[in-house]
């Protein structure tokens, strides 16, 4: 019997959706749902390069917030293969408007930008070179909050405590100069699918829409 239990634990597995408990979003606070009740919200920052005593000192006014007990802040500096959006804009910047004439320069210079996107894409799997072993990589900080509410369905003072933590966060980021960005559900899930799910046919190595508002998150 016990060595059935230890067997079944080791085969055990959980799908990716399982570990996340992201369910729901409200664009009006930036406010995600959680499966436990709380509300969280992810922002993603620019790294900082550097650090003296005047940003340590706004840091610390980050952690010293008056956040409610048992508060989650997360901050993961992440280096993502996802350039799939930033690849697009390169590319339809350069598209000519239907009446727009195309003289022999525009178009060397378009071929130009397509081929360096194309380049780009393809060394966030390819090495650029066998020396350095480097690949192209979007590098910048997730820092997430998740605040428990006092009950499953979220109430107008557990709401208030989440926008205050979110509006003071997010304004000590800016500060700092971390350039924080709210992500919503579409960046939230292609943002996580690229850092669980690296297949050549992942949905997030395209650029069409994934998230389904009629669906849960996860």
């Amino acid at each position: 019997m016990q060595h059935t239990t230890l067997h079944n634990r080791l085969v055990e597995r959980e799908s990716p959706a399982q570990l996340l408990s992201v369910l729901a979003y409200n664009p009006d606070d930036h406010s995600f749902y959680c499966e436990d009740g709380s509300l969280g919200c992810v922002f993603k920052c620019l790294p900082l390069l550097g650090a003296n005593e005047s940003k340590v000192g706004q840091l610390q006014v980050l952690f010293q917030q008056d956040f409610p007990a048992n508060t989650i802040m997360q901050i993961s500096l992440w280096a993502g293969p996802d350039i799939e959006n930033t690849a697009y804009m390169m590319k339809a910047m350069r598209q000519p408007r239907d009446t727009e004439h195309v003289g022999e320069g525009r178009r060397i210079a378009t071929a130009i930008i397509n081929k360096r996107a194309d380049f780009l894409k393809r060394h966030t799997e390819e090495v650029i070179s066998e020396r350095t072993g480097l690949q192209v990589r979007d590098i910048h900080v997730y820092v997430t909050v998740k605040v428990p509410c006092r009950s499953l369905m979220p109430t107008d003072r557990d709401v208030d405590v989440f926008r205050r933590i979110h509006r003071t966060t997010k304004s000590i980021l800016e500060t700092i100069g971390m350039a924080p960005k709210d992500l919503d559900p579409e960046q939230y899930i292609r943002s996580m699918g690229s850092i669980v799910n690296w297949d050549p046919n992942a949905s997030w190595r395209n650029p069409a829409l994934i998230y389904d508002d009629n669906l849960c998150i996860r």
